[in-house]
C-alpha cells in the first residue's frame, strides 16, 4: 500500500472513475428478529456513503426487494429465476436458509456476482457459501462469524441448542475461504483465536462492534417532529402494558433466553412484598406457551403481561417507558437489546456472562443468570434506586454516541475499501 493513503481515500480515488459494487447477501427475514436487524445495519452503513458504493441486494425475500424499490439499491432476486412454480421457490429458499447450501446455490451465486462485476460481497449471517467465492479468480468476501457461545456456555450444550461439531467445522471453514471475518467484538475475536488456532493464524479477522437497529433512530426523529401521531399508532395491548411501571425483556421464547429463572426472581420478590411488573415481547414463534406455563406455575399471572407481535415504534415505546431492560440471556458476548436501551433511555440489568464485553463497558448493572437470587437482588435495586436509573440512562446515552450507526458506516467502509483493495494493513487488523 502506499504510505500515507489509507484504504478509504483509495475508495475515494477510485469512486472518482467509478464505484465500488459490493453484493450483499440477504437470506433473511424480519421473523428472525436480531440477525435481520444487523443485517439491515450493514445496508443503510453502506447507504450513508453513496459516493463510494453501488449496492446489490441478492435475496429470495420479499422485504429485501421492497426495501431496495424505495432506495438506492439494486434487487437481485437470487436465485429465484431457476424456479418458476411456488413450489420450486419453497425448495430454492429452504436450500438458501441452511448455513451449508448444496453446491449448485454457489455456482449460481458465483456466476451472479461475475456478472454484475461485484469488487466486495457481505455474508452477513455465517454461511458455508463464501467458499464458491475462492479461487485464482476469487471475489473478495467478507464474513460475520456474530459468537461462539455454543462454546463458552455450558447451558447451550446440555439443552441441545447447538452441535459444537457442526459449529466448529462452519466456522473453520468461514476462517480460512473468506478474505475477512467480522466480530462484533474482541472477546468474540479472541474466542476464535483460542477455539481456531490454526485457521485463525492466516484469517484476516476484523472488529465491527454492533449498533442499534435503525428503527430506533427513525423513531427518535419521529418523535421529535410528530409524536401524536406515534404515540396514537400505539396499540391498546401495549399501552395497557405500560399503563404501572414496569421492567422490559424482550426475547424470543426459547429456554436459552432463560425466562425460568427471571420469573423465579420476580416470584421471590412477591414472596419479600414487593411486586415488579414485567412484559415480556417476542417473536410469534416458538410458541409462548411454555412461558405462559412458567407464569403460571410461579403464579404471576397479575403482574406480568405477554406481547407476541409489537411494531419496531412499540417496542421503543416499550423501551422508553420501562424502569429498565432486565436480560438474563446466555446469549453474547453482545446484543441488540442492550443497544436499543441505550439510544432509548433504558437503564440496562443484564448478564455477567461475558461482563468484559466492550458493549458493557457503558455501565450496567450486572447479575449472575445462574442465580434467581442474585437477578431478584438487582431488579431490587434498579426499581427502588432513581439515582442509580439516572446514572444508566446516562451512561447509556453516552455510549449510544459511540456505538451509532454513522461509527458504524465508517468502521464498515474502512473494512470494505481495505478488503475490496486485498488489504488489511490500514484498517486496524486484530
Amino acid at each position: 500500500m502506499n504510505s500515507g493513503v489509507t484504504d478509504i481515500q483509495q475508495a475515494e480515488q477510485k469512486a472518482k472513475h467509478g464505484k465500488l459494487r459490493v453484493a450483499v447477501y440477504l437470506e433473511c427475514d424480519t421473523d428472525v428478529g436480531g440477525q435481520y436487524q444487523y443485517a439491515l445495519s450493514i445496508v443503510r452503513a453502506l447507504e450513508l456513503r453513496p459516493d463510494l458504493f453501488d449496492i446489490y441486494c441478492y435475496s429470495s425475500r420479499s422485504v429485501w426487494k421492497h426495501y431496495s424499490k424505495e432506495r438506492s439499491v439494486h434487487y437481485r432476486p437470487f436465485p429465484m429465476s431457476v424456479a418458476t412454480s411456488r413450489m420450486g421457490q419453497r425448495l430454492v429458499r429452504r436450500h438458501l436458509a441452511n448455513h451449508r447450501p448444496p453446491s449448485w446455490v454457489g455456482r449460481l451465486l458465483r456466476r451472479r456476482l461475475f456478472k454484475d462485476r461485484i469488487d466486495t460481497v457481505i455474508f452477513p449471517l455465517p454461511t458455508a457459501l463464501v467458499g464458491a467465492l475462492g479461487g485464482a479468480t476469487s471475489i473478495p468476501s467478507i464474513t460475520t462469524i456474530h459468537d461462539l457461545v455454543y462454546r463458552y456456555v455450558p447451558e447451550l450444550r446440555e439443552e441441545g441448542h447447538s452441535s459444537t461439531e457442526w459449529y466448529d467445522d462452519l466456522y473453520q471453514y468461514i476462517l480460512t475461504n473468506s478474505s475477512t471475518v467480522l466480530t462484533d467484538s474482541e472477546v468474540c475475536a479472541n474466542q476464535l483465536r483460542e477455539t481456531f488456532p490454526a485457521a485463525t493464524a492466516t484469517a484476516n479477522i476484523q472488529v465491527l462492534p454492533y449498533c442499534a437497529p435503525p428503527y430506533v433512530n427513525e423513531y427518535l426523529r419521529e418523535m421529535k417532529r410528530n409524536p401524536q401521531i406515534i404515540t396514537a399508532d400505539i396499540s391498546k395491548e401495549v399501552r395497557d402494558a405500560t399503563a404501572k411501571p414496569f421492567i422490559f425483556s424482550p426475547a424470543s421464547f426459547t429456554r436459552h433466553k432463560n425466562h425460568d429463572r427471571l420469573l423465579q426472581a420476580l416470584r421471590q420478590l412477591a414472596d419479600e412484598g414487593l411486586i415488579v411488573n414485567a412484559v415480556f415481547s417476542g417473536p410469534p414463534w416458538p410458541p409462548q406457551d411454555e412461558l405462559k406455563s412458567l407464569i403460571a406455575k410461579y403464579d404471576l399471572q397479575a403482574q406480568t403481561t405477554v406481547l407476541s407481535y409489537v411494531s419496531n415504534y412499540e417496542v421503543c415505546h416499550l423501551y422508553s417507558q420501562a424502569q429498565a431492560l432486565v436480560m438474563p440471556t446466555f446469549n453474547g458476548p453482545t446484543n441488540l437489546p442492550p443497544l436499543e436501551a441505550f439510544a432509548l433511555g433504558c437503564p440496562v440489568v443484564i448478564s455477567d456472562i461475558f461482563k468484559e464485553s466492550d458493549q458493557l463497558r457503558s455501565g450496567v448493572l450486572l447479575f449472575d443468570p445462574r442465580s434467581s437470587e442474585d437477578i431478584a437482588r438487582a431488579i431490587r435495586k434498579i426499581v427502588s434506586d432513581e439515582d442509580l436509573r439516572s446514572e444508566l440512562i446516562e451512561a447509556g446515552h453516552q455510549r449510544d454516541k459511540e456505538l451509532n450507526l454513522e461509527a458504524f458506516s465508517t468502521r464498515l467502509t474502512e473494512i470494505v475499501s481495505a478488503t475490496a483493495a486485498g488489504g488489511n494493513d490500514d484498517c486496524g487488523r486484530t
